[in-house]
């Protein structure tokens, strides 16, 4: 793990949170003007156990506000523990310490007391609270903690909340009263008459055990306290369990807890530890890294197919694969499962001889890529040998497509069926218009409705007459150009190929080897076709990208790969 200075923890808060940037108080319904799931993370920073020096995700314990903020990524603080500090000056650095974040929640405490033991005034503790605010116009609101636990076995009573509510109403500007409500205190006695006058629930599961009821704990409160923001609470820390917080249970309240703040039902995410889980930590840091650019009111999956990563392709031929274990010097002897993972990406074109006739060995060779996200089998005529058509074929695929309807309902991931060389060689061997009409006919007749014809269409026969009437029937073009001489007119034919067929999303076929002019991809030819793949994408002109290969070209595999591991974050239609 590599460390950052404090100076530098600093400096990057700064950049993530930028400075004069306060969100709105909580409106109703839930975000305010929140547009990106990012925008909803908070962390529960604990001032009084920051120690001074480098920090990492390995001693977060130990790191100040900011640095916590800065670790996982989160634009706002809620500056919890003891609450703010009785000495004026103190609470003024600490404030200053976290004055560019984008959001600001104080905890309170009952004057002179850091334990709930006296008699719950809050007077001077709201007084410092309206004396920053005129500096720090990020503060929007105090926090009651463990209200419903600790402080109502301590005496503390619905009219203290009144009472708070009244004197921050005095204030320069009117803030909300948050107040931290247990799911395990859902039924103590009264206890609807502490929610009732808090702006907003902060709402907490104390056993990791019972996170799997975290949306029916949210529904509770939207039946019993409708219209009242919840700010969703989530340990990282199995604190009523006394251990780790296991990944399962983590994984499970993280995608619930995005899926609430989709839907508009949580008004944000408190993330909270004050133990030191480095692996927690981490995986945490990178979740918020994964999803924080998603758009509120967007699906995971409406997200996700968005990106570049999620829209790669390699392709498999399992006829070629050899034995043993592969790496990038041996890539073509590799199988499909093997080619994307030394690529690193998740979906696979079963190709070159297409689906087998036999079930049986379509079943062995689909499973060994049943690790894959996604799945498109190439398929040949009925009376095709290996990967060449007949030379008086009667493009009649019934038979193999009986295979892949029978695969598909096994493997689910399998979404479409490939006509390879269906521009050059299909064609030259008599394939028409009418043969793909039967086919999709086909295809809907079995029963998968999704279930995709693609076609793969050579850049050399964009001028040919027929070409309108084969692409009207496919579903996705999978555009290929053959020579890496070629490769400079390859931009203004994909842009022909998008004016031409507007409807029709385009995979980019891009090749590690020149087969054009069989010999060695230069290596500018290589990055060319990449760095236009990137741009093209973020443009939108292409959903995709598939890599080829059927030759041992070490370097041109990992350099294929090293622009795959950078430019997976990408977005399609978005520069």
């Amino acid at each position: 793990m590599r460390r950052l200075t404090c100076t530098s923890l600093l400096a990057i808060f700064t950049i993530l949170l930028g400075a004069g940037s306060r969100q709105s108080r909580c409106e109703e319904g839930g975000t305010g003007h929140a547009k990106t799931i990012r925008d909803l993370f908070w962390v529960w920073a604990t001032p009084e156990r920051a120690t001074p020096g480098d920090h990492t995700l390995a001693t977060f314990a130990e790191a100040s506000a900011p640095q916590r903020a800065a670790l996982l990524g989160t634009p706002n603080v809620l500056m919890a523990g003891r609450g703010i500090p009785n000495d004026r000056q103190l609470a003024k650095a600490e404030t200053e310490s976290v004055k560019h974040a984008s959001r600001l929640v104080w905890e309170i405490m009952p004057d002179g007391d850091e334990e709930y033991r006296n008699k719950f005034d809050y007077k001077q503790r709201v007084a410092q609270i309206a004396e920053l605010q005129t500096d720090y116009p990020n503060i929007e609101a105090v926090l009651l903690d463990d209200m419903t636990s600790v402080a109502v076995d301590k005496g503390f009573k619905p009219e203290h909340i009144h009472a708070v509510k009244k004197l921050l109403a005095a204030g320069r500007k009117p803030l909300d009263v948050w107040g931290v409500f247990y799911t395990m205190n859902f039924h103590r006695p009264n206890i609807n008459a502490y929610i009732e006058p808090l702006d907003v629930i902060n709402l907490w599961t104390w056993h990791a055990k019972d996170v799997a009821d975290l949306e029916k704990n949210v529904a509770y409160c939207e039946k019993h306290f409708p219209g009242k923001p919840i700010m969703l609470g989530l340990y990282l820390y199995d604190y009523g369990g006394g251990r780790p917080m296991p990944r399962d249970l983590m994984e499970l309240q993280a995608a619930t807890a995005l899926k609430l703040a989709h839907e508009g039902r949580i008004a944000g995410i408190v993330l909270l530890t004050i133990n030191n889980d480095e692996a927690t930590l981490k995986w945490t840091a990178d979740w918020i890294q994964r999803v924080g650019d998603q758009k509120l009111g967007t699906s995971q999956a409406a997200h996700d197919a968005k990106l570049l990563r999620n829209n790669l392709w390699a392709w498999g031929n399992p006829e070629r694969a050899t034995e043993g274990s592969h790496t990038t010097a041996s890539f073509a002897q590799a199988g499909p499962a093997e080619r994307a993972q030394l690529l690193g990406v998740e979906n696979i074109f079963l190709a070159g001889a297409g689906v087998p006739l036999d079930y049986e060995e379509a079943a062995r060779i689909t499973q060994e890529a049943a690790g894959a996200k996604r799945l498109v089998w190439e398929i040949l005529p009925d009376d095709a040998q290996n990967d060449d058509y007949a030379a008086q074929s009667a493009f009649d695929y019934s038979r193999r497509l009986a295979v892949v309807d029978q695969l598909s309902a096994q493997y689910p991931q399998i979404e479409g069926v490939l006509l390879d060389d269906m521009s050059t060689s299909a064609v030259n061997k008599g394939l028409k218009p009418e043969h793909l009409r039967r086919l999709r006919q086909a295809l809907a007749q079995q029963g998968r409705a999704d279930m995709k014809l693609w076609g793969v269409l050579y850049t050399m026969n964009l001028n040919d007459a027929h070409l309108p009437a084969l692409v009207a029937h496919l579903d996705v073009i999978l555009l290929a150009e053959w020579s890496g001489g070629k490769l400079t007119d390859l931009e203004s034919n994909v842009r022909r190929v998008k004016q031409m067929f507007p409807d029709k999303p385009i995979v980019l076929a891009t090749y590690m080897y020149d087969y054009g002019a069989n010999r060695r991809m230069p290596r500018e030819s290589l990055d060319h076709q990449y760095a236009l793949a990137l741009k093209l994408a973020r443009e939108g002109v292409i959903e995709g990208v598939e890599f080829t290969t059927i030759d041992n070209d070490q370097e041109a595999v990992e350099r294929t790969a090293q622009w795959i591991h950078g430019v997976g974050q990408s977005r399609i239609g978005e520069r």
